[in-house]
């Protein structure tokens, strides 16, 4: 009985840490910290995310079946350093591509056309999982 009390004590707390944003916002829906935009080229549109900030860019890259929307937390803190932009790569979230792999050359190629699109010369990455590779 001390095991179910203190499971159910836990439940509580983490059903009101989670619903702080109710109480600060009035509404369960977050504010967008973001701009979400699109570039299209060589048979393939991206989506990306920009979340701003100041200094160096720095493209998030996610990893298998993810969006750049994984990254918003992170992104929102990392904006106070880097200028954060995130993409969908090809076959993911609102991105798409007419025809085309999902390899190595296609990836390499659908970043540099973000880049040239963004008007990027350079550009620090950060990748999760196939994101990294």
């Amino acid at each position: 009985m001390k095991t179910a009390g203190i499971t159910i004590l836990y439940s509580c707390l983490f059903f009101y840490t989670s619903c702080d944003s109710f109480k600060t916002n009035g509404s369960m829906i977050a504010e967008r910290k973001y701009k979400e935009g699109f570039i299209e080229g060589k048979g393939v549109r991206l989506q990306y995310v920009d979340w701003g900030g100041t200094g160096q860019v720095l493209i998030l890259i996610s990893g298998l079946g993810d969006t750049p929307f994984l990254f918003d937390s992170l992104a929102t803190e990392l904006s106070s350093r880097f200028h954060v932009i995130g993409y969908s790569r090809r076959f993911h979230g609102k991105s798409t591509a007419s025809s085309g792999k999902f390899d190595n050359t296609n990836l390499v190629s659908d970043l540099v056309l973000l880049m040239d699109s963004l008007h990027l010369e350079k550009a620090n990455l950060l990748g999760w999982s196939l994101g990294g590779n």
